[in-house]
């Protein structure tokens, strides 16, 4: 690697600067931004051990005032929006409002995940769209049009699909009404194919393609839903018809919506082809795998991209390069998978700390298990909630997978 790429991908990117980081789950974020450099301030809900080690200042989303103590103490320092904040634009938007942070709006994360909207660009860009209904279009008439397809419910602030269940239109033990009469509902197509999670990335000159992820199989768990994100494993390859599509795709977001900085479009592939599922307009759960196997600093990306720091020079050869990496496959494959808890449990010192000896640091060389999103000893966890993160890394992407297979709790 040279030139401009390189700067992005060596250690203290960041120069010590600040970096605020707000979402529900913080720890990759704010682990990918420490090797960066960056000195974190971090808002977010779980306060796991591994992210109190890598954050320069903590506070709890659960704090109702933690939004005017963002404007009050960190005026103007750029913004990486983690987990759920999709849904809180108006948070978002607050924190925008006394300084110029660059990045994201609240107004931009409304565009970003309206539903009429990802229908028209997807189509636009040669991609698939599953067939959506609004419920309050009438679901007689849906039974009638498509009497065969398979459906989902879903929630337009629905996370980590969390909330999806299944429908069957001819199934009349189901209970339609709580439907209809939610607005943040929605049904929709029933697709088959494999989940991806692409990173996009992009700044005043363009977009592009970071890199992929294939999201691990649904969980067959009987105490989990069967919708939940399990985990991730990548990088994943891709054809030169499906990137120019993506590209086209991540061109027509960002040119729509003025959008700045890294986000996420899940897809499912399937003979080829890609259909759009949701784009989250913020840190995703595979951004750390593409950071730590094909070695860049995403964080101090997304910063340059959101301060208009980054040249046109610059952006030219880091837009080549991940292009480039991503028609090849890579040497390099890690995956993270999260375990939940079976039953309620309060973890005691002994379990922090034998996970903590263990820990992830970022390192894709590293060889064995390591664990990350580390519960403090004393966090109780409801039955059904994730415990932690599991991390392996490997020499192919099969390898990783293989190495999950051994894993009990699987």
């Amino acid at each position: 690697m040279t030139g401009a790429f390189m700067s992005f991908c060596s250690e203290g990117t960041g120069l010590h600067k600040p970096l605020i980081i707000v979402g529900f789950s913080a720890r990759a974020a704010a682990q990918c931004a420490h090797r960066a450099g960056f000195q974190t301030i971090v808002v977010d809900y779980c306060a796991d051990r591994d992210l109190l080690a890598y954050c320069h200042v903590y506070r709890s989303l659960e704090d109702a005032g933690w939004v005017d103590w963002i404007e009050e103490c960190y005026p103007g320092i750029p913004m990486l929006l983690a987990g759920g904040m999709e849904h809180r634009p108006n948070a978002v938007q607050a924190c925008q409002q006394r300084s110029n942070r660059g990045g994201c709006t609240g107004t931009q994360l409304v565009a970003m995940r309206c539903l009429e909207n990802w229908q028209r660009w997807t189509l636009a860009s040669g991609l698939e769209w599953p067939f959506t209904w609004i419920p309050s279009d009438g679901i007689e008439e849906l039974k009638s049009k498509r009497p065969t397809d398979r459906w989902l419910i879903k929630s337009t602030h629905g996370a980590g699909g969390m909330g999806i269940a299944e429908w069957n239109p001819h199934d009349t033990s189901f209970n339609l009404e709580s439907v209809l009469q939610n607005p943040n509902l929605y049904i929709q197509q029933n697709r088959r194919g494999e989940p991806l999670g692409v990173t996009m990335l992009s700044s005043e000159y363009g977009s592009v393609v970071v890199g992929v992820a294939s999201s691990l199989g649904r969980s067959t768990q009987p105490f989990m839903p069967k919708y939940t994100y399990r985990g991730s494993i990548g990088p994943v390859s891709l054809h030169a018809d499906q990137l120019a599509r993506l590209q086209q795709f991540a061109a027509m977001v960002a040119s729509d919506t003025g959008f700045v900085g890294l986000w996420q479009a899940d897809f499912l592939l399937d003979d080829r082809e890609l259909t759009l599922l949701e784009i989250n307009p913020r840190w995703s759960a595979s951004m750390e795998i593409l950071d730590a196997v094909y070695d860049v600093r995403l964080v101090a990306l997304h910063c340059g991209c959101c301060t208009r720091s980054i040249t046109i020079d610059e952006w030219k050869e880091v837009a080549k390069k991940f292009s480039s990496q991503l028609l090849m496959p890579c040497k390099r494959s890690m995956g993270k998978i999260v375990m939940y808890a079976k039953e309620t449990l309060l973890v005691d010192n002994r379990q922090s700390d034998s996970w903590w000896m263990d820990r992830w640091q970022a390192d894709s060389d590293s060889s064995g298990f390591r664990y990350a999103d580390i519960p403090r000893a004393g966090t109780k966890i409801e039955a059904g909630q994730p415990i932690m993160t599991c991390i392996a890394t490997g020499s192919s992407l099969q390898n990783v997978r293989s190495q999950f297979e051994k894993i009990a709790f699987l």
